[in-house]
């Protein structure tokens, strides 16, 4: 029930982007998508992997007064920091009025948004998962019920932000105060509460690496706003990118959506044996790889008509972006293979690499974009997942028992040709685009079911 709520929650969410960019106008989304990355990577840091620690420490016991009011009042704190310094920046940062209000309450959402999700832990370690996705829910559609109200009536457009910043707020309010209420603290005991500082260093020990790579995976995919900005690109610009990035988000939301319910399952079975791992990664590994490859191929080929009938015309030159995007649409499998990095504890390594993207895409975005235009985004966009997925397929490989053989590693590359390159030949040579899918998914669903080319079996040596 929690999978399809948040599948609900994602869905609603989604169709509340598309009609803003819609009501919004490209330049008016475009500050919207600035302010909105800027806010994320902001209060990521006030996040600092905080989230899956206090639902793993609260979930052990009942009654941690002082984890809670140690930790959530030094939360309360720096977040409300980071606000306060952020709207001083939209402030100093925009002329325009209009401009002033998209920016304000685009940053009271996300850090509203930020301190749900971090309170929240203590709802989830308290097996009340279903009540949180069901209040996201219930936020959403009023947010759209309402928002669509606001946009029939008189008021100026740029004021409807207004209306998820408000329902954002009374969220996390809700989360805080049912938390206070069942623990029995007020908000007197945790405002006089003395922070403890060792507990927090004791803390920081255990998390920072999860920090670590929450925050440099937020700046990798929020930073084309801001960079677009510093380089002296327009609202438009940001606005079309963003456009395309909402369906890339959708893709991603959804795919961790799905596999939410698999990490349980691999931590379990890699403490019983590596070879009980190994089946279950594998098991999961073939649907995923397969839909994701065809998910890849309906993208590639449907983006233009999924742009111009979600966002309509004024985002045409959204259309290049997101065939771009959809070639690196695996983020399902990425998210699979973090989740496996997890449970063989080798977080470290995606701390590297996380460090080396962070250095290195923001860097020839700055350096590429100037000379070839903001289609470098793209670019990076379409190539950098598939680099991403090589060093981990690689890297999970060396702990598989038994392990994957070379036949099926040059049969899964047979699947990703077929996937990726017979709708670029289609494109060139005018073929309608529902045969082209249909052909390719039947090619696809032959080559992986009857001739078994990613059975188990043939997965590995024997």
């Amino acid at each position: 029930m929690v999978s399809v709520s948040n599948g609900l929650n994602y869905l609603v969410g989604a169709f509340w982007g598309v009609l803003l960019a819609r009501w919004l106008g490209t330049d008016f989304f475009g500050i919207y998508i600035f302010w909105y990355s800027v806010s994320m990577i902001v209060f990521a840091i006030g996040e600092f992997g905080l989230t899956n620690y206090l639902t793993r420490e609260l979930s052990k016991r009942k009654g941690q007064r002082d984890l809670i009011c140690n930790y959530f009042k030094l939360i309360l704190i720096v977040n409300s920091i980071l606000l306060i310094g952020l709207l001083f920046y939209v402030k100093y940062s925009e002329n325009f009025f209009p401009y002033i209000i998209v920016g304000i309450t685009t940053s009271v959402i996300i850090f509203s948004d930020r301190l749900s999700t971090i309170f929240s832990s203590w709802h989830y370690a308290h097996q009340k998962a279903f009540f949180i996705s069901n209040l996201s829910v219930l936020r959403n559609i009023l947010v759209l019920g309402i928002g669509f109200l606001f946009y029939l009536s008189e008021f100026n457009y740029f004021y409807i932000l207004i209306i998820p910043a408000f329902f954002s707020v009374v969220r996390f309010l809700i989360v805080f105060i049912i938390i206070l209420r069942r623990e029995k603290i007020s908000f007197t005991d945790i405002v006089f509460y003395k922070i403890n500082s060792n507990k927090l260093k004791e803390s920081f020990s255990a998390i920072w690496i999860f920090g670590a790579i929450a925050i440099i995976t937020t700046i990798q995919l929020n930073s084309d706003a801001p960079i677009l900005k510093l380089l002296g690109f327009s609202e438009h610009d940001f606005a079309v990118i963003g456009a395309a990035n909402r369906i890339k988000s959708v893709v991603a939301l959804t795919g961790s959506s799905i596999l939410s319910v698999i990490f349980p399952r691999l931590s379990k079975d890699f403490s019983i044996s590596k070879v009980r791992f190994t089946e279950t990664y594998l098991k999961v590994f073939k649907p995923v790889f397969v839909s994701s490859i065809i998910l890849c191929s309906f993208l590639i080929i449907f983006s233009a008509k999924i742009i111009l009938f979600l966002f309509g015309q004024a985002y045409a030159d959204s259309v290049p972006y997101m065939i771009l995007f959809s070639f690196g649409s695996i983020s399902t499998i990425l998210i699979l293979f973090g989740h496996s990095i997890i449970v063989l504890n080798k977080q470290n390594f995606s701390l590297k690499i996380g460090i080396i993207l962070f250095t290195l895409i923001p860097l020839l975005k700055i350096l590429l974009i100037p000379k070839y235009g903001s289609i470098v985004i793209g670019w990076i966009g379409a190539i950098g997942p598939w680099a991403g997925f090589i060093i981990n397929f690689a890297f999970i490989m060396k702990y598989l028992d038994p392990k994957i053989n070379i036949a099926f590693i040059l049969k899964m590359t047979v699947i990703i040709l077929i996937g990726l390159v017979l709708p670029i030949f289609a494109n060139y040579y005018n073929v309608n685009e529902f045969v082209t899918f249909i052909v390719i998914f039947v090619i696809i669903i032959i080559f992986s079911e009857v001739f078994k080319v990613l059975s188990i079996k043939s997965l590995v040596t024997t």
